[in-house]
Order: structure tokens, then C-alpha cells, then sequence
């Protein structure tokens, strides 16, 4: 990238956090001066996807994708903006790609699994989950809690009892329905009244994750 576009890049990722309107701005000036460059357009995306505007990220990941289709900086946000608007069919083919690309990103199958959830494919979640609790442990607190969300609605409480423990021992600062866990699911096997006792805030978790 030409320099002087390269500093306007630098900054607008520098204000990204406090000022994203003064970055957007500074990101259409490299833009007009470098069109050709993906990661433009990728900064862009994640502005707009930080801002709330899945419509105006999808467009802009899009555009990165045209001119980098192995851009998995770009699929990621595509595919993030695709399920926050409920298009879950184009989150999963992003999620695809963004795997056959490489498929060692432990968040992709994080989010790949919270698709599945969507489509109520519980059992392609929770292989999902597991796969990603194997690669990484990052994002244990979030994995152990989103798949005991899925055996607390399956029934399966002592497991989802098992991975609420677990997540929280990781995270005590965990919110959603494994921050109740500690006080709902007790040593001596009271673990159905525990899951009953919360089961209405599985929608509130998984909005979390």
C-alpha cells in the first residue's frame, strides 16, 4: 500500500476504539487513493460491525471478499453480521469457507456451533462445541457454558451441570445462566430443580455469547 494511504490506515485502526466515525472517514480517504486494497475494506467492516450495522459490514467484508476471497478476517465479520440478522443459511457457507481456508480457528467453531443452535441442530452444536473445547482454550469459559446450554435443553442436567461448574471456575465473572449454576446446581444431586430453576435465561446466554 502507497504510503500516504498506509497512514490514513494507521489511524483510522489508532481511533477505531473512541472515534469510529473520524476513522470511517480517514478509511474512505486511503480508499479513494487505494481502492484495490482489501483490508480497507475489512476495517471498515469491523467499524461498522462494533457500530451495530450488520447491513453496511456485510457490504463492506463483501467488498474485501471480492478483492481477497481468502480474506478469513473478512469472513469472520460477514459471517458474525449474517447471524446477528438472522441469515444463518449464509453464517454457516462463511463458515465453511473460513475452515476449508484453515481450519484450526477455535472461534469459528464457536460460532459455527451457535449456528447450528440456531437451526436446532443440537447434536452438530455440541460436536461443535467439543471439537472447539479441543483446540483451544481460550474460550473455554464461553464453550463450557454454551454447551451446557445445550444439555440443560436437552435434559441432560448433570452434564449441563458438569460444564456450568467448569465455566465458572474458569470465569467467575460469568453472566448468563451458568453465573446461576453456582447457587442453582448443588453437590448432593438437586440438579433437575437447579436447571428449572434457570431454564428461562438459556435465551439471554446465548444473545450473551
Amino acid at each position: 500500500m502507497p504510503e500516504r494511504p498506509l497512514n490514513f490506515y494507521r489511524q483510522a485502526v489508532a481511533l477505531s476504539k473512541t472515534d469510529r466515525a473520524s476513522s470511517q472517514k480517514l478509511l474512505d480517504k486511503a480508499i479513494g487513493l487505494a481502492p484495490l486494497f482489501p483490508s480497507l475494506y475489512l476495517r471498515k467492516a469491523i467499524n461498522f460491525e462494533m457500530d451495530g450495522k450488520d447491513a453496511e459490514a456485510i457490504k463492506a467484508a463483501t467488498k474485501a471478499l471480492s478483492l481477497d476471497p481468502d480474506s478469513v478476517g473478512a469472513l469472520a465479520v460477514r459471517m458474525r453480521c449474517y447471524i446477528h440478522s438472522n441469515k444463518v443459511d449464509l453464517a454457516l457457507q462463511d463458515s465453511e469457507r473460513r475452515l476449508k481456508i484453515n481450519p484450526t480457528y477455535a472461534n469459528t467453531y464457536f460460532w459455527r456451533a451457535s449456528i447450528f443452535e440456531r437451526l436446532h441442530q443440537k447434536r452438530q452444536a455440541e460436536d461443535t462445541y467439543t471439537k472447539a473445547l479441543e483446540m483451544t482454550p481460550k474460550l473455554h469459559d464461553k464453550l463450557y457454558a454454551s454447551r451446557g446450554n445445550l444439555y440443560l435443553l436437552d435434559g441432560r442436567y448433570e452434564l449441563a451441570a458438569d460444564d456450568f461448574t467448569k465455566a465458572l471456575q474458569l470465569n467467575p465473572k460469568l453472566v448468563g445462566p451458568a453465573a446461576e449454576a453456582r447457587s442453582s446446581f448443588s453437590a448432593c444431586g438437586a440438579v433437575r430443580k437447579g436447571a428449572t430453576r434457570f431454564g428461562s435465561r438459556t435465551q439471554e446466554w446465548h444473545q450473551l455469547c
